[in-house]
């Protein structure tokens, strides 16, 4: 869930989630995009950082930085749906941040950090 602001073209977003499946895991993110418009249709691109939380607000090193590229339908009345691919990398010290994902295309260790790359999907609604 996220609150967007902006121009017509460009848009900053700051977003709060919580991963259901896995216990008291929530993120506190911020995104900068651009929005390009075709009649009903439209189109976002966007780079965000998202700081990943345990319980309560941590300050250990659990980060995931994505580039989302989606695309979407106004049915106007303030209602819109959107989805596209996600580009996803992570830098954690946190043991338990292997559960994040299914899957990585990537994982690795150095200097007491693990990185991992993913790709995967995003889909939501818009309103207003």
């Amino acid at each position: 869930m996220g609150i967007k602001l902006g121009t017509d073209e460009i848009y900053n977003m700051i977003s709060i989630g919580h991963n259901p499946t896995l216990e008291d895991v929530w993120q506190l993110g911020w995104s900068i995009g651009r929005l390009t418009e075709y009649k009903n249709y439209f189109r976002y691109s966007d780079f965000s950082y998202y700081k990943i939380n345990e319980g309560g607000w941590t300050n250990d090193l659990n980060s995931i930085i994505k580039y989302r590229l989606l695309f979407g339908k106004d049915f106007g009345k303030g209602f819109q749906f959107y989805g596209g691919p996600t580009l996803n990398l992570m830098i954690s010290r946190i043991e338990t941040s292997n559960q994040y994902t299914w899957y990585r295309l990537v994982d690795y260790d150095a200097k007491g950090r693990n990185y991992a790359f993913w790709i995967g999907y995003s889909v939501g609604v818009e309103l207003f």
